[in-house]
């Protein structure tokens, strides 16, 4: 018992640091953090590395189509560059071509994650052929 002690004490010291500087930060330093804690965090937890690209993609929702550029793509999905305005668990139609001498890729996708730069898409299935 007495070998936790002094890690909790270590531990209660360490947050207690970390609580004093995060409120001695600003909002708009608190808020930089957070986001660079929150990108450690989603590369921690990623199952699939992800390709930095620079690829035009085509894609619409239920009522609008758009065209913007894939920032980064992995096995299963993409994150795309754009200031247009998706909610998360919103399902759009994605085209486009992985490479130069490669047919279009269709697939469905659902909006993950939003940030100040684009949407994090996770492909759902191939788009069905009409």
């Amino acid at each position: 018992m007495d070998e936790k002690a002094p890690h909790d004490s270590r531990q209660t010291d360490v947050t207690f640091r970390l609580f004093e500087l995060i409120t001695d930060m600003d909002f708009e330093e608190q808020m930089n953090l957070l986001e660079e804690l929150e990108k450690k965090q989603t590369r921690k937890t990623r199952k699939h590395k992800r390709r930095n690209t620079h690829l035009t993609v085509y894609y619409a929702t239920h009522d609008r189509a758009y065209r913007d550029v894939i920032q980064n793509i992995s096995p299963t999905g993409v994150f795309i560059e754009t200031s247009e305005p998706f909610n998360v668990g919103q399902e759009i139609l994605l085209n486009f071509t992985p490479t130069r001498h490669a047919e279009p890729v269709k697939v469905r996708g659902q909006v993950v994650r939003l940030t100040d730069e684009g949407i994090g898409v996770k492909f759902i299935r191939p788009a069905t052929k009409r």
